[in-house]
C-alpha cells in the first residue's frame, strides 16, 4: 500500500518488526509522509513504549518496505482517531459482548441453569475464532 495516513493498519501487517516495536507502531497513528520519511503520533498513555531504538527499527521496516531510505519521527501527543491497537481491542470487546448476550439468549443454556439450579461464568465465555466450528 502507499505510505499513506490511511493505509497506516496495511502496512503495519507487512513490518517486519515484533515484540515492542510492533506495540509501540500499532499505538501509533501515521500523521504525515514527507519526502523522506514520516511523522508518527503516539498516544500520551503510551509513551512508556517509545525510545530510540524502536523509532530506528519501524524507520528501518519501512525503508525495507519501500526500496528507499525513511526516516521516522515520533511525536506524543494527543490522538482523536483510533489507533490500529485502539481498533482491535475495541472489536475484541465487541466480540466478547456478543459471544455473552449469545449464551445469556441461549433458550438451551436458560433450561439448562433452570434445571440445575446454575449459574454461567463469565469469565469462561469468549468468542469463537474462525474455522472454529
Amino acid at each position: 500500500p502507499a505510505l499513506h495516513p490511511d493505509n497506516w493498519p496495511q502496512i503495519l501487517l507487512l513490518l517486519n518488526v515484533g515484540g515492542v516495536t510492533r506495540t509501540l507502531a500499532t499505538n501509533c497513528l501515521l500523521h504525515a509522509v514527507g519526502e523522506d520519511g514520516c511523522l508518527l503520533k503516539l498516544a500520551e498513555h503510551h509513551a512508556s513504549l517509545w525510545n530510540a531504538s524502536h523509532e530506528d527499527r519501524i524507520a528501518n521496516s519501512l525503508s525495507e518496505l519501500y526500496g528507499k531510505t525513511l526516516k521516522v519521527e515520533i511525536e506524543v501527543g494527543d490522538i482523536e482517531i483510533e489507533t490500529p491497537a485502539d481498533r482491535a481491542y475495541r472489536e475484541r470487546q465487541e466480540k466478547q459482548t456478543k459471544a455473552v448476550t449469545e449464551i445469556e439468549n441461549d433458550r438451551r443454556v436458560q433450561q439448562l441453569l433452570e434445571n440445575f439450579d446454575g449459574r454461567i461464568d463469565f469469565d469462561s465465555i469468549s468468542p469463537l475464532k474462525t474455522g472454529d466450528l
